[in-house]
């Protein structure tokens, strides 16, 4: 059964906080410094998205075509958190979400709110109004990204991966790409390849078509950061 990477930290007995990361982070760089802050007072349980885990010798072998869309992984996710937390428990979970994380989190927390105690986001959404120039470069970047995916998984997975490396390097020399919510973590340049980006494809794939719905807002106490 397809599960979201994850690794655990601390004492199952204590409080519990599901972190869950974005992109370009997998299940141990994206809040790693501070989960070793908090490991000894709470039960950590550190999740990225499927195809953005630690990268292995295995890691081509779970290589599936056109990856997940938001609906796979809202059942996918519920399997993995409800592995720890069983949902028909009285356990309850402070949710820790980034990124892409934070849409994939609030469309778990949409379905099932019952354990969800609080919820963290960070780094999504637009808070203010951007210049034209700032909205241009969000979109030119994403596109680029879904269109590399697309190229990869239609026409040839090398050339989809040759023009996201080249567009990912633009971005890091442009000093524009950094992990969060610490800029001091980073994955290798080797380390990020196209699958990654099948979550660009599919927000615009949908957007393009008119079924993009995005996550109701939470009812449930909530820290915004950005």
């Amino acid at each position: 059964m397809v599960e979201f990477p994850s690794i655990t930290y601390g004492n199952p007995q204590h409080e519990i906080l599901i972190f869950l990361a974005g992109f370009p982070d997998n299940q141990i760089c994206g809040f790693e410094p501070l989960i070793n802050e908090l490991k000894e007072s709470y039960y950590c349980i550190s999740l990225c998205l499927p195809g953005l885990e630690t990268m292995d010798d295995d890691y081509y072998n779970r290589y599936r075509l056109w990856h997940y869309d938001f609906d796979e992984l809202d059942d996918i996710l519920y399997n993995t958190i409800n592995k720890y937390i069983p949902y028909n428990s009285n356990k309850t979970f402070t949710f820790i979400i980034h990124d892409w994380g934070s849409v994939v989190g609030m469309r778990y927390q949409n379905k099932y709110p019952k354990n969800i105690s609080k919820l963290i986001i960070v780094d999504v959404g637009i808070v203010y109004i951007p210049e034209v120039r700032y909205i241009f470069h969000f979109v030119l970047y994403q596109l680029t990204f879904a269109f590399s995916y697309f190229v990869s998984q239609l026409v040839n997975w090398y050339l989809g991966n040759v023009i996201f490396k080249i567009f990912l390097l633009i971005l890091y020399k442009c000093r524009f790409l950094h992990p969060l919510p610490y800029d001091t973590i980073h994955r290798s340049f080797q380390d990020i390849n196209v699958n990654m980006c099948y979550l660009y494809f599919y927000a615009y794939k949908h957007f393009l078509t008119g079924s993009f719905v995005m996550p109701d807002f939470p009812d449930c106490p909530i820290l915004f950061m950005v």
